[in-house]
């Protein structure tokens, strides 16, 4: 239990923005530090609505963008990588398909072979990992998020979070996982191990 207190903890501390502008929300709706259309305010209090009643079938997907600015179903921040890509959310049913968003890559290593490999949401650790895809636990602007993200990069969203949660334990990534990647790259034991996720992230 006390380490399911530790994960749920160092997941919604991910989960928040840095401050990395010191301006007002833009429009109401919006949070602080970040662009943000009025449509897009529009649609995160429509979502904040939908939590507080139990109803949300959309959530805030954590990803990249090469677009600064007000883009459509979208919050995004200052750039903090050396290409060009900024922090975004993305309010929707499914991760967006258009070339200027990009997602992490989760990668499952088993005896030095990848097993499985899924789209991934930015800086996010999954509380479960399985052939179907990965299951989330969020938190943006106060509210908890439970949702499945699938093989198709679909989601659905969950009320309870599953029954037994992976246990993730963040290694320095082996020889074989860091040679195979040479962008940014983080490890974790599954369970204790012998499996291997390793997140790999186009931020560089």
């Amino acid at each position: 239990m006390k380490y399911l207190f530790s994960l749920l903890f160092f997941i919604f501390i991910q989960a928040e923005e840095p401050a990395l502008h010191s301006f007002p929300p833009p429009h109401k709706g919006c949070p602080l530090n970040a662009w943000c259309s009025e449509q897009t305010g529009q649609l995160i209090t429509k979502w904040e609505n939908e939590q507080e009643k139990g109803i949300s079938t959309t959530v805030p997907l954590l990803i990249w963008s090469q677009k600064e600015g007000e883009l459509k179903q979208t919050v995004s921040y200052s750039g903090i990588c050396k290409n060009p890509l900024s922090m975004a959310i993305y309010f929707g049913k499914s991760l967006p398909t258009q070339t200027h968003w990009q997602t992490n890559t989760i990668n499952i290593w088993h005896q030095k072979k990848i097993t499985k490999s899924y789209p991934a949401l930015r800086q996010e650790i999954p509380i479960k990992a399985t052939p179907e895809g990965l299951t989330y636990l969020i938190r943006f602007n106060g509210h908890y998020s439970i949702f499945h993200l699938n093989n198709k990069s679909q989601v659905t969203v969950l009320e309870n979070p599953p029954k037994v949660m992976d246990q993730m334990r963040e290694i320095n990534c082996p020889a074989h996982i860091k040679d195979s990647d040479k962008s940014k790259v983080r490890c974790y034991f599954i369970n204790g191990g012998p499996q291997i996720l390793a997140m790999r992230s186009p931020c560089l």
